[in-house]
């Protein structure tokens, strides 16, 4: 009677644990025998078990999470020739159960061909999905029957689509690239998605993935994308407003390195105004869109974004340089779109003002960034 949100998920089996609301009532006459609202706590049920009719194991097999379905029930599924005198239910009677699919186990066919199904083992409240490409943390454990655990990592970096992982690579990608930032997941791979060769051939593996972190690569290059300055986001904080043009942002410089050579020697705070030129090209765009709580590590492959700012960094610079900086701290100011049409007039001038400036210093990129 209500069809389910998505078809994505694979509708529960025998064995697994479900949460009902239900209704159950005699078709003759309509008259309501059970109803889990009369129950004080939601009804949890064990798919094929013997502790409800046959007819609800059937029903729900064929349901997915958020379904609510209508099913009438031949006596031989329901309670048969003896009937339920507890529930005034007579015998051969045909039974009318209405089932709302509240919560089950979440399963998803990665290939369509039953080949690799994974199984949810914890949903993360929020977060976006890793893209392909994307570098990811991940903690993951394959254990392939009659043989045990035979490769498992903690916290390893891992490049979707980088086949780093052999024959498993397409497994690990398909199921990372459906799940988000702290999601975990069990894929029950048959043998054509295992090993083609070797002594582990022909045998089915299970592959226990926890999605850890997403390192998003974003060119921060000013004036141009043109990937003089990319940032790699290497943790996610959990606050949801981000850093814009304008704002008085705090970060701690956690290190500054050219080539083998540290060229800071200790953690360091700094405090300026985004846009305003106090410090580097580098640190100035690459900040923009970051949130509390976020670190990213910040590739700069032009000299030159290395330049100005507190940092003061040598003359002469061997690149890539690489600055890891973490967000502490900003003052939120208002973005474009909630400007009054006075208030967008005064900042543009005032931005104006600061592009010539910039200009004037030899802050090219920085004051057309701004124009």
């Amino acid at each position: 009677t209500r069809h389910p949100s998505s078809l994505r998920h694979l509708p529960p089996q025998d064995g697994d644990e479900v949460e009902l609301k239900y209704t159950l009532s005699l078709k003759v006459g309509d008259r309501e025998v059970d109803s889990s609202s009369s129950k004080e706590q939601p009804f949890v049920y064990k798919v094929g078990f013997a502790d409800a009719i046959e007819g609800l194991a059937l029903g729900v097999k064929t349901m997915r999470k958020g379904e609510h379905a209508r099913f009438v029930v031949a006596a031989p599924h329901a309670y048969g020739e003896a009937g339920n005198t507890d529930l005034g239910v007579p015998p051969n009677s045909t039974m009318v159960l209405e089932v709302e699919l509240v919560k089950c186990p979440l399963r998803e066919d990665l290939f369509e061909d039953g080949g690799a199904i994974k199984l949810e083992v914890r949903d993360a409240p929020d977060g976006r999905h890793p893209r392909p490409s994307d570098e990811v943390q991940i903690t993951y454990k394959v254990t392939v029957t009659d043989s045990g655990v035979i490769m498992n990592q903690k916290g390893g970096v891992y490049k979707i689509g980088g086949e780093q992982i052999g024959p498993l690579g397409r497994v690990f990608d398909k199921a990372l690239l459906s799940m988000k930032r702290g999601d975990e997941v069990l894929v029950t791979c048959q043998p054509q998605y295992t090993f083609a060769a070797g002594q582990y051939k022909g045998k089915v593996a299970v592959v226990s993935i926890a999605l850890e972190e997403i390192f998003e690569v974003h060119d921060m290059s000013l004036g141009k994308h043109d990937s003089t300055v990319l940032r790699k986001r290497i943790k996610e904080g959990s606050a949801k407003d981000r850093i814009h043009d304008t704002t008085t942002v705090t970060l701690d410089i956690v290190s500054v390195s050219s080539g083998a050579e540290k060229l800071l020697k200790d953690r360091r705070e700094v405090t300026f105004k985004v846009g305003n030129g106090q410090e580097c090209d580098a640190l100035e765009g690459s900040v923009v869109g970051m949130r509390v709580g976020d670190e990213a590590v910040l590739k700069v492959v032009s000299v030159e974004a290395c330049r100005g700012g507190s940092v003061h960094l040598p003359e002469h610079l061997e690149t890539p340089v690489m600055f890891h900086i973490a967000i502490k701290s900003f003052d939120r100011v208002k973005e474009k779109w909630d400007l009054s049409s006075a208030e967008r007039i005064q900042r543009g001038r005032e931005r104006k003002e600061v592009a010539t400036e910039l200009f004037k210093r030899g802050r090219t990129r920085l004051a057309c960034h701004h124009y």
